[in-house]
């Protein structure tokens, strides 16, 4: 959790993070993954999150699809593509 949250902080003063969470089935990356979320979540980040399975495996843009219907599915059409 400290090297996330170095690279959280980071990205709060302009400097952007890549990070990439992987390990075996039930070690805890969802878990890790929520926590960052809710600590991202409290300095006012939006978050945008995707799923992918095996299945999605010849669909290699699944996860973000998933995220950008998420975030667009509550917002009107002039919503979605209001320029700010």
């Amino acid at each position: 959790m400290e090297i996330l949250d170095r690279a959280l902080r980071a990205t709060q003063n302009g400097v952007g993070r890549c990070v990439l969470l992987a390990g075996e089935a039930g070690i805890g990356k969802s878990h890790l993954a929520a926590e960052l979320g809710d600590r991202a979540t409290a300095v006012q980040f939006l978050i945008w999150q995707g799923y992918c399975s095996e299945q999605d495996s010849s669909f290699p843009y699944a996860p973000w699809i998933d995220a950008l219907r998420a975030f667009l599915a509550p917002k009107s059409t002039a919503e979605a593509f209001e320029h700010h």
